[in-house]
């Protein structure tokens, strides 16, 4: 894992990237937001809705759904405040399950 900092209001991940990183989450706050579209009698208008602000607190780390998947990024994370992330690839991801997995099957063989 590495660092990486992030300074106020830059863009983190931006819905619709494919994602090749995984995040975990140090001091500071990021706000998750999704483009929604909403329809009125003039027609729709499409706008960024802010859903949630999070800090270190909340023990978060996110990326790993677009990381193992393949998949979109499905929301926008931007830093509101001077942000340091704990940044992991896919290939040390998967390292990591590995590692995890010798663990467990190791424990149950001692276990009996």
């Amino acid at each position: 894992m590495t660092n990486r900092r992030y300074t106020k209001d830059k863009i983190i991940i931006r819905v619709g990237d494919i994602g090749d990183e995984e995040f975990v989450f140090f001091p500071g706050i990021i706000s998750i937001s999704k483009s929604l579209t909403l329809h009125n009698m003039e027609g729709t208008d499409q706008r960024d809705k802010s859903l949630i602000q999070l800090s270190e607190s909340d023990d978060v780390f996110f990326g790993e759904m677009s990381l193992l998947g393949n998949k979109e990024r499905s929301a926008t994370l931007i830093a509101k405040t001077d942000d340091e992330l704990g940044i992991s690839t896919e290939s040390q991801v998967r390292e990591l399950r590995r590692l995890i997995l010798i663990l467990v099957t190791d424990y149950f063989i001692i276990s009996g």
